[in-house]
């Protein structure tokens, strides 16, 4: 239950700060800034998924 809520409330505000921080700009400095914050957000899940991984080799029984 508890990720589920997590999940859900930090997904809408993801989703509230891609969609709301392009709109102060004009022209190619918006789509640049989406494409930054797109490239951001990807990189912050793989490291995310990458530290897991990882802390799964580091222990004995993880498989």
């Amino acid at each position: 239950m508890l990720i589920s809520v997590l999940g859900l409330t930090n997904g809408h505000l993801t989703v509230c700060i891609l969609t709301a921080a392009p709109k102060g700009y004009k022209g190619p400095e918006q789509n640049a800034l989406g494409n930054l914050l797109v490239i951001f957000l990807l990189g912050g899940i793989f490291a995310g998924v990458a530290l897991d991984w990882l802390w799964l080799i580091g222990k004995k029984d993880a498989f």
